[in-house]
């Protein structure tokens, strides 16, 4: 086990703090560490919700994280870029992310694993270690639904998942969606401003609540309507919810088409929701890079017939 000692800034929440301080964590995996008595503040044991005092030390034991049998897995890749620090690629519309319950073979992080060992350097493998609740991610900083397709970004090293975690966390990194929603989209351009939380009907959803929610901000504007009443929308999620931009557009009354938990059309074979860009900045190049996923075959076919309409 690693020991880390801090000292703390007044005010504060004791895991708020501390998500600040590692970022590289998240707030529920250090609420776990406080319940399991892995954290001190000035050698005694405080809540999760605890306001810390100036200069207060706090002594944080980390676990060692359980290395899972997850196994490389001969899958493709798109690769759209790859240096010594980060791996770009086009996620393919269908594979999990990571692995998770009912998702354990053919995601992307067993992909990643197999494409490490054919080379020279080692993907990160740090993650919230499993004893805690967390989910071992190599190199994940953020993460696309299994329907969606599009650009990811992979660290390859610690520094660049530190850099990438935190910029996601602050909001620096640039999102571009391209989704075909249902109905005649009126406005050309718009933002969508309400706060998310679980769905307390259906713990799998997500809802616009106010009860233990998050602020979420989504823009959209206007690419083309096409004549059977759909729409092709650009679409910036400011911040990073899971759902939101489901979820944001099927409230104000453009579900996305294919999108059966939130009102869309059953009639499409998939989700039609890509992540058409991404720019953040490259901590090894010390400079700002844009990276570029064009659409998948499928949404681009349907898109071809909805013109030739």
């Amino acid at each position: 086990m690693e020991k880390k000692t801090i000292f703390a800034e007044t005010g504060k929440r004791l895991d708020v703090f501390l998500t600040e301080k590692f970022p590289q964590y998240s707030r529920t995996y250090f609420q776990k560490l406080i319940n399991q008595g892995l954290v001190l503040v000035q050698g005694s044991l405080k809540k999760a919700n605890y306001k810390l005092h100036s200069e207060e030390e706090i002594e944080v034991t980390f676990p060692p994280p359980e290395v899972p049998s997850v196994k490389p897995e001969a899958l493709p890749l798109d690769i759209i870029y790859e240096d010594e620090d980060i791996i770009v690629i086009n996620k393919p519309a269908g594979m999990v992310v990571h692995p998770a319950c009912g998702h354990k073979e053919s995601t992307l992080v067993n992909a990643l694993l197999y494409h490490a060992h054919k080379l020279p350097f080692k993907v990160n493998l740090q993650g919230e270690p499993s004893s805690l609740g967390g989910t071992f991610r190599p190199g994940i900083v953020h993460r696309l639904d299994k329907e969606t397709s599009g650009v990811m970004v992979v660290a390859k090293n610690e520094e660049t998942m530190f850099s990438l975690a935190k910029q996601f966390e602050k909001r620096k990194v640039e999102k571009v969606y391209l989704a075909l929603v249902q109905g005649k989209v009126q406005e050309k351009k718009g933002v969508v401003e309400a706060p998310l939380g679980r769905d307390l009907k259906d713990r799998r959803k997500v809802a616009i609540t106010s009860l233990h929610a998050r602020p979420a901000v989504t823009e959209f504007k206007l690419v083309e309507i096409f004549s059977n009443q759909t729409s092709l929308l650009e679409i910036k999620p400011l911040t990073g919810r899971t759902h939101q931009i489901r979820v944001h557009l099927s409230a104000i009354g453009y579900p996305i088409c294919g999108d059966k938990e939130y009102k869309g059309d059953k009639t499409y074979p998939r989700i039609l929701l890509h992540s058409w860009k991404l720019k953040f900045f490259h901590c090894g190049k010390k400079k700002d890079v844009e990276f570029t996923a064009p659409l998948a075959e499928d949404f681009q076919k349907i898109l071809d017939t909805l013109r030739r309409k």
